[in-house]
């Protein structure tokens, strides 16, 4: 759009009811390529802590992340007020729609969702090896 003279900017990710950063592609690539770099060996030490003790990671700015969607949801919900009064009820209708999933977004972080990865992976494991050979006693 830019290219053709149209002045636009980046929606910020609260805007959308996306709550997770994107993931870095450097870090990604340099994983994909096999590299273990300091990142890495600190997300796996954490996730194996967590796996220990049973722990699973905590958002540490849920508060306010709760705070600010709760702000986005009701702006949204005035502007599809003022839409619906002022005779454009598609607009306000598709808007109250997105408010709403907006609002039903999780918050789920990305060490958060290895944890539940690992953990899930671990008990159908598990899971399958007592099936196979039953308990043993």
């Amino acid at each position: 759009m830019r290219e053709q003279g149209v002045p636009c900017a980046a929606t910020r990710r609260q805007h959308r009811g996306v709550t997770r950063k994107g993931e870095n592609f450097v870090l990604r690539s340099m994983q994909k390529r096999g590299y273990a770099g300091k990142v890495h060996k600190e997300q796996a030490k954490a996730l194996i802590e967590g796996i220990k003790t049973g722990n699973r990671p905590v958002h540490i700015f849920l508060k306010e992340l709760v705070a600010t969607r709760s702000e986005i949801v009701s702006e949204y919900a005035r502007i599809a007020r003022e839409l619906y009064k002022s005779g454009h009820k598609t607009e306000a209708r598709l808007l109250s729609k997105f408010a709403k999933e907006v609002n039903e977004a999780g918050f789920t972080t990305q060490a958060q969702e290895r944890y539940d990865k690992s953990v899930s992976i671990l008990n159908h494991t598990f899971s399958n090896n007592i099936g196979r050979h039953g308990i043993e006693g």
